[in-house]
């Protein structure tokens, strides 16, 4: 069975059949043809040496060495597997169970082979480069806005001109509505970290395929849903408080009262999703499809990922991006009646004045 696994064509399995029924029936040395065929069906040879199919069958052995092209892989350098298969009983090869290669010697590793190993290696460091930078950043910026800072105050308590500011220290990402940009920061901040766990494993390749590290994938893919959901969300939290006070008016008093909302919208949301739907269903772990992180589990469609995490962030995409261009144009017309001149004015107000007098005729 290890010489015709159908990891290979059918051509090489026919050779290969001819060189073992050879050694295993041979008599004296045989003709090197029949080796130089199978050489030439089968990109890379099981056995190195045609002789030791000769001595492993019979007692005896060929007095001439033909060599073959091994590439001197697998266990005492018999099995050799076409790239990108790997043998079958490594940390990183796919779960035969069920295929029609199931007991095969070789097996294509866990992640799908799109790239050389090179190209994945660049793109793995890349990865978690970025990672890096981003969490060492967001730590920098929280840290920064943290420490304590000087703000003088009015204080109209006082009636000497002199003492009519206080001095208090304050840190602002503590006070509202800095602080929404602190719970936005942090789940950032989470997120880049989940991408980094494959530095401390080792080899992010163990993390998305070695079965002792199933665990670990999990942990990866579950903090990745949570945390990206949520910084999201909190985002969408950010644009709106904004518009709710720029657009709307509203005094810092008033949206302080939503912040309650915020919270139970952006840690709901995502442990819904992660506790109750994913986590349940086993839908956490590799996603395969040259994905280079533990995530959400991904079939041929990508149902399950459009589902609890894509739609959603582009809903949120969408909507922000509305409020901050509704932000915009509330800005732009505020800056425009600052600067207006006092003949500007005039033709404004009668402009209303008529629109006014048009709209009560009409009804």
């Amino acid at each position: 069975n290890r010489i015709l696994s159908t990891s290979y064509s059918s051509s090489c399995r026919s050779s290969l059949k001819d060189v073992g029924c050879n050694a295993a029936f041979a008599t004296s040395c045989p003709d090197s043809s029949l080796w130089n065929t199978a050489s030439s069906h089968c990109t890379n040879t099981m056995y190195s040496r045609y002789n030791s199919l000769v001595t492993s069958y019979s007692d005896g052995a060929c007095s001439d060495s033909i060599t073959g092209t091994s590439t001197s892989s697998g266990a005492d350098s018999w099995i050799s597997c076409p790239s990108p298969m790997i043998q079958a009983d490594g940390s990183i090869a796919a779960d035969l169970s069920g295929s029609t290669i199931n007991g095969g010697p070789c097996s294509y590793p866990c992640y799908y082979p799109i790239y050389s190993d090179t190209e994945l290696s660049d793109h793995i460091s890349l990865l978690d480069a970025f990672a890096w930078i981003s969490f060492i950043l967001s730590l920098i910026l929280i840290g920064l806005n943290l420490i304590k800072d000087v703000e003088y105050r009015l204080d109209h308590r006082s009636s000497d001109d002199l003492d009519r500011f206080s001095k208090v220290y304050v840190r602002r990402w503590l006070l509202y509505p800095e602080r929404l940009q602190l719970y936005f920061t942090g789940c950032v901040a989470m997120a880049s970290f989940t991408l980094t766990l494959g530095t401390f494993v080792g080899d992010d390749k163990k993390l998305w395929c070695d079965s002792n590290y199933k665990d670990a994938c999990k942990a990866q893919g579950s903090l990745l849903e949570f945390f990206g959901m949520a910084a999201a969300i909190w985002w969408l939290c950010i644009a709106f408080n904004a518009w709710m006070t720029i657009a709307r008016e509203r005094s810092v008093e008033e949206t302080e009262r939503y912040e309650k909302w915020y919270h139970l919208v952006a840690w709901s949301v995502p442990g819904v999703f992660l506790f109750l739907v994913l986590l349940p269903a086993d839908k956490i772990g590799f996603p395969g499809y040259s994905s280079m992180w533990c995530w959400i589990k991904s079939d041929d469609t990508g149902a399950w990922q459009f589902a609890f995490f894509y739609s959603e962030v582009g809903f949120i995409c969408v909507s922000g991006f509305l409020l901050f261009l509704h932000i915009c144009m509330t800005v732009s017309y505020t800056h425009l009646r600052a600067h207006e001149t006092p003949e500007h004015l005039v033709c404004r107000l009668l402009l209303e004045k008529k629109k006014k007098k048009h709209e009560k005729n009409k009804q």
